[in-house]
């Protein structure tokens, strides 16, 4: 399961169920992170997510 959650009001605001070894979970997040248009928000992630070509 990944989720988006926010700090400041405390709640999920949107998550993704996926399965590991079959689907790739960073490009889940992608998705996720441009489902919610944002702008000027600051996220936190794992050391998964921080790679040069994405």
């Amino acid at each position: 399961m990944v989720q988006v959650f926010s700090h400041q009001s405390g709640l999920v605001h949107s998550l993704e169920a996926y399965h590991n070894g079959k689907e790739d979970e960073a490009k889940v997040v992608r998705a996720l992170i441009q489902q919610l248009h944002l702008k000027g928000a600051m996220l936190t992630l794992d050391a998964l997510h921080c790679q040069k070509k994405h």
